[in-house]
């Protein structure tokens, strides 16, 4: 569940404007409304917690999230 958070936060931030554009260079808009149809499909059964919805949920973003480098390129750290 705390990886489907840091990823909605992610996205929260994105869409705020609260990182510039230098730092989602590397991007693909059309990559994030993929994942995001896919996420909101009724395949996912709603994301609810404890449901079976929520372990497709967390499945789904640990594989499409593997073997990324999110480090942010400013300075190294992993944090948001």
């Amino acid at each position: 569940m705390r990886r489907v958070w840091v990823l909605g936060v992610a996205m929260a931030a994105l869409a705020a404007g609260a990182v510039s554009a230098a730092e989602v260079s590397g991007i693909d808009g059309q990559k994030v409304s993929d994942h995001i149809k896919i996420l909101a499909s009724d395949a996912f059964e709603g994301r609810g917690p404890a449901t079976p919805g929520e372990a497709k949920t967390v499945a789904y973003m640990s594989g499409a999230l593997h073997g990324l480098d999110t480090r942010r390129q400013s300075n190294g750290s992993t944090a948001l």
